[in-house]
């Protein structure tokens, strides 16, 4: 009997054993176990980053006049060219066609041209040769006028002669009548005033004739006109000579990028203004277009320092640009929320299409009390708060548990907030395993 109640004590114990190594095992295993550290002194400030492109700021349009069939494209978009470098090739064959047909138009133009101004000749000719008559008319018409007046004037004194005569003896003119000579001296006073009256009224109309000759007629600009069509046609002629001189070829004038290709195989040229090939000018003046948050543009003003941020681009590269300064501000067009910085980009540094990031210089300030943005949580009403460390006994010793500390936020960056509220040397839960809460256990680790 006392044989059976040891080994019924020995397995009661040892149930008891084993319960309470599981319940230690579930206490483990259900403990958050967390990552302790201690506020820090910090420097801390805005930290404004964007990303952006170098663009160029002036372009050189390439292109050839009238419009012209491409046999041949040498260069893609974004590639480098260097002065003289072919840009593209022309349809020789078809070239040479042009320039025969240029030549036929400006044979024709020239006798347009000789045929204008002999019709001109004649014109002016024509043109003096009637007034010369007009003249000459006019002349003609004062001479007989001048003759008639002066017959009528002699015939109208010989009546008034008569009739002295025939008054003082009227014997001499037995076959007139008094009233007869009286009659006469009437009928040629009226030729004599006839005659003066005709001279006025065919002077008057030679007169007209004159003036008539000298009116101006309307300006013959054919010839002008002509000779204009004539020095463009030489103009491209000299144009389609030197392309077939270059076997077609159309180079680069200048060191650039190609901003772009308009023209394809096959095609035709632009001919009307617009640019077969746009070379950007990479010895002028560049652009940096950065974009930046709706968050940030507050920072984002006009002259603020910049700094270029790039893991690709090397000291050199970036000592080369210098000291940056923002120089205009836009809104962002593309999506309509946040800014658009220009900042200008010496020439020759940095390639046309170099996609860089750039930071704000902004003042920061010293704060205590930082810690990771990990370790800072918030509660509805922007209530900012973190769990630290205490103690708590029980009838199985010690336990640290998790207690909840209510903190201010100062300043709050990407990856560290500035707190007032901790003390130095207060233990701050970094992480947790599990969630907790106030007041519940926890099982620090080793960070």
């Amino acid at each position: 009997m006392k044989q059976k109640l040891v080994k019924t004590a020995i397995a009661f114990f040892g149930i008891m054993i084993t319960f309470t190594v599981l319940s230690r095992v579930a206490y483990n295993i259900s403990t958050p176990k967390v990552i302790l550290g201690k506020a820090e002194n910090m420097e801390m400030g805005p930290n404004i980053i964007g990303n952006g492109v170098v663009e160029a700021q002036e372009f050189v349009p390439v292109a050839v006049e009238g419009q012209k069939t491409i046999q041949k494209i040498s260069v893609l978009e974004g590639q480098k060219v260097k002065a003289g470098d072919v840009l593209y090739e022309l349809d020789l064959k078809k070239l040479e066609k042009e320039i025969e047909e240029k030549k036929k138009e400006l044979k024709g133009l020239e006798l347009q041209i000789e045929s204008a101004k002999s019709a001109q000749m004649v014109a002016e000719q024509a043109k003096a040769l009637t007034k010369s008559q007009a003249v000459a008319d006019y002349e003609r018409a004062v001479q007989m006028a001048d003759q008639e007046i002066a017959t009528a004037e002699t015939v109208w004194r010989e009546a008034q002669e008569e009739y002295r005569q025939f008054q003082g003896n009227p014997s001499l003119y037995p076959d007139k009548t008094e009233q007869e000579c009286l009659q006469k001296i009437e009928e040629t006073r009226k030729a004599y005033e006839f005659a003066v009256s005709a001279k006025d009224e065919n002077l008057y109309q030679a007169q007209k004739a004159i003036d008539l000759a000298d009116v101006p007629e309307a300006k013959d600009t054919s010839v002008e006109q002509a000779e204009l069509t004539k020095a463009s046609v030489e103009k491209q002629l000299s144009a389609l000579k030197e392309l077939q001189s270059a076997e077609g070829k159309v180079v680069s004038p200048m060191d650039g990028v190609v901003s772009a290709v308009n023209i394809q195989v096959g095609g035709m040229t632009s001919g009307s203004g617009t640019a077969d090939i746009l070379i950007a000018d990479t010895s002028a003046e560049m652009m940096l277009k950065v974009q930046f948050s709706e968050e940030n543009k507050e920072h984002v003003i006009v002259g603020a320092n910049v700094k270029l941020i790039s893991d690709v681009l090397m000291e050199t590269e970036k000592n080369a640009v210098g000291k940056l300064k923002i120089t205009a501000i836009q809104q962002n067009t593309e999506t309509g929320a946040g800014v658009e910085a220009s900042i200008r980009i010496p020439p020759n540094t940095l390639p046309i299409g170099t996609s860089v990031g750039v930071q704000i210089e902004t003042s920061k300030k010293m704060y205590s009390g930082c810690i990771p943005l990990e370790a800072l949580h918030q509660e509805e009403g922007n209530q900012y708060y973190v769990y630290t460390t205490d103690e708590k006994k029980t009838i199985l010793g010690t336990e640290v548990i998790a207690r909840r500390v209510d903190v201010t936020v100062e300043y709050k960056g990407d990856r560290y907030a500035a707190v007032k509220g901790l003390s130095v040397d207060q233990n701050i839960i970094l992480s947790s395993s599990k969630q907790i809460s106030d007041g519940g256990r926890i099982k620090p680790q080793k960070q």
